[in-house]
């Protein structure tokens, strides 16, 4: 259909060339995901340790102990006594649901307990109970 002489032939074949090379390096330039900015990699690694430093403060404020000598950690994972649900009790070592209902009840007919102390008033809670989750109980 086309007769071209061997000049024109490599004319084509030039042009052919030249435009498959010419588009391959356009996509090759336009693959940003290839294209890393340092810039953005150094600001990524200082906010990382920014924020890695606040949490470190972070901690070390909640760990380090307040004027009263108890970690605010500490007081953050306590039971209320006067609010806790029977379920919320039971988290403490050795009491289980009945024992749980007995601090209920007590707490419903003799009014909020006042110190930490009046939960040994309670039926079933002797000193060594006591003693297991002192530390994990308070009265707001």
């Amino acid at each position: 259909m086309w007769a071209l002489n061997r000049q024109e032939q490599r004319a084509v074949l030039f042009l052919l060339t030249a435009l498959v090379v010419g588009g391959t390096i356009k996509l090759i330039r336009n693959r940003r995901f290839e294209q890393v900015d340092d810039g953005w990699l150094a600001e990524r690694d200082q906010l990382f340790a920014f924020f890695q430093q606040q949490a470190k403060e972070e901690e070390l404020a909640i760990d380090s102990p307040s004027e009263t000598g108890v970690k605010k950690q500490d007081l953050v994972n306590r039971i209320n006594l006067n609010t806790a649900s029977a379920q919320q009790l039971q988290t403490l070592k050795k009491i289980g649901p009945a024992l749980a209902q007995r601090i209920l009840d007590y707490r419903a007919k003799q009014g909020p307990f006042q110190t930490i102390e009046d939960l040994q008033k309670v039926k079933g809670i002797g000193p060594k109970t006591f003693a297991n989750i002192k530390e994990h109980i308070t009265v707001e």
